[in-house]
């Protein structure tokens, strides 16, 4: 049935850490970035949306990141050494990894064979490859906040359905539903308008703020910053949070942007990055709501 449509509270929102790491990289202050990225759809989504984020969000060209180079690889890595040699030449020693648990072995393996995980070497990978047994220290990840919690998802899901449903009972009438799926073309016109409606819901909801893009894809996903520190310990170092105004409350302070989409006010934590590459907190800086960052 063609108007079958699908809209996810919960997903595989790791391709939607970009807008994250847009803001860890303006707060160290790293200006170019190698970008390494799975060939499947959720990789080349998140470079999509890396660069989308970055040019609307980023005015700036003197502060905003650039991608030096952009290596995607085939899924079910056996060896990743030649793309290493490669990335040895470039500038950057800022590496961002979408990558599966698996795959982020191999390339962690074969980095520290290539000594690209040791000090002045920075890594910001996503949960999958955050997961993996052999993460370097220092490396920092980010952990997608109530991923596992299924029964906070059913309470969002039911409250979103309910409240798009009683908004268009109120506006239109709906029509009675296909009994199957086996009237191939036959098109659900409430249906279709249903969706609509459920692409329109943004609730702060028990999983956070709740809201959906021309897809049905979960925005506003919300992080924890995960720092990688000795005997594979995992630290919280800040974390990303949406309100209704879709400002950011991170580990780099209150985060928001005005209609030409440059920085407005910001709060930083200053950190020493000791030679294991654990992050110490070592004060911090602090703009009120009279001054541009």
């Amino acid at each position: 049935m063609e108007s079958r449509r699908h809209l996810y509270t919960k997903r595989d929102t790791r391709f939607l850490a970009a807008p994250v790491w847009l803001e860890i990289l303006s707060h160290f202050g790293y200006m170019k970035v190698i970008i390494i990225h799975s060939s499947d759809t959720d990789g080349r989504a998140m470079l999509g949306r890396f660069q989308t984020t970055s040019q609307t969000n980023y005015n700036d060209v003197d502060v905003r990141a650039t991608v030096e180079s952009c290596d995607e690889f085939e899924p079910k890595l056996d060896s990743f050494s030649s793309y290493l040699m490669d990335m040895k030449t470039a500038q950057s020693r800022v590496y961002l990894l979408y990558a599966s648990q698996e795959d982020a072995h191999v390339i962690f393996r074969d980095a520290a064979i290539h000594n690209m995980t040791d000090y002045g070497h920075i890594w910001i990978v996503t949960e999958q490859a955050l997961s993996a047994n052999n993460t370097p220290i220092g490396i920092i990840g980010l952990k997608l906040n109530n991923a596992e919690n299924e029964t906070d998802h059913i309470k969002d899901a039911i409250y979103i359905l309910a409240s798009a449903i009683k908004e268009m009972t109120v506006n239109e009438t709906i029509t009675e539903a296909p009994k199957d799926c086996d009237d191939s073309g036959a098109i659900w016109e409430s249906g279709k308008r249903l969706f609509g409606y459920l692409k329109t819901r943004n609730i702060r909801g028990q999983t956070g703020q709740v809201a959906f893009d021309d897809n049905g894809d979960r925005v506003y996903a919300e992080y924890d910053v995960i720092n990688v520190h000795e005997n594979h310990s995992f630290v919280k170092v800040g974390s990303f949070h949406y309100d209704s105004m879709r400002n950011i409350r991170g580990q780099t302070g209150q985060v928001a942007f005005d209609d030409n989409g440059d920085r407005v006010y910001a709060e930083y934590d200053v950190i020493n990055v000791h030679e294991n590459h654990s992050f110490v907190k070592v004060g911090s800086f602090h703009y009120d709501s009279i001054f541009n960052a």
